[in-house]
């Protein structure tokens, strides 16, 4: 799908307040700013392109509750992807990025997050804010940071890791944390 064609969509879908957009196997490599200006979208698919970069403007989708990146370019989020405070699903399993922002810990509502297959090396201290995380996974990544012994210990273990062995907030709750 060209530059173009995603622009006129945009403004189809900005015309018509959708709440869903799914843009996944469309050979995609670039997503315009305009992408921005969807502030009603809810659900956004991008799975399956070749996206190698997200625009900043995505942060302006403040309604976002789903993001589907799976199977992409993506090296990098931005770093005001905590912006998306409304968001709630994350999936960008299967990118080749290599960190994840520190930003991460203002997505405050988030509950699924998949960062399987990638190549992070470690998980931002600012991620024990997720506190309403149910379902994590970090499968096939070489993580060091924490060690791939308390990753295999759960949610809750990588959560006293991060805050320096339980200074901070270790709330137990039930989560599902998968990594191999």
């Amino acid at each position: 799908m060209e530059n173009y064609e995603i622009k006129h969509l945009i403004e189809r879908v900005k015309k018509a307040n959708c709440k869903q957009l799914d843009l996944s196997n469309k050979d995609i490599t670039e997503l315009p700013e305009e992408i921005g200006e969807l502030t009603d979208v809810e659900t956004l698919d991008l799975s399956f392109n070749h996206i190698s970069k997200l625009p900043d403007s995505i942060a302006k989708m403040t309604n976002l509750k789903e993001l589907f990146l799976m199977r992409n370019c993506v090296t990098s989020l931005p770093e005001d992807i905590g912006k998306l405070r409304n968001l709630k699903s994350l999936d960008v399993s299967y990118n080749p990025i290599k960190s994840l922002p520190a930003q991460m810990g203002d997505l405050v509502n988030l509950q699924t997050f998949d960062a399987s297959f990638c190549l992070l090396h470690s998980i931002p201290p600012e991620m024990v804010n997720l506190q309403k995380i149910t379902r994590i996974h970090f499968d096939e990544n070489p993580i060091d940071c924490p060690p791939l012994k308390v990753i295999r210990r759960g949610w809750n273990a990588i959560k006293y890791f991060l805050t320096e062995r339980g200074k901070g907030n270790t709330e137990s709750t039930t989560t599902v944390v998968t990594i191999h």
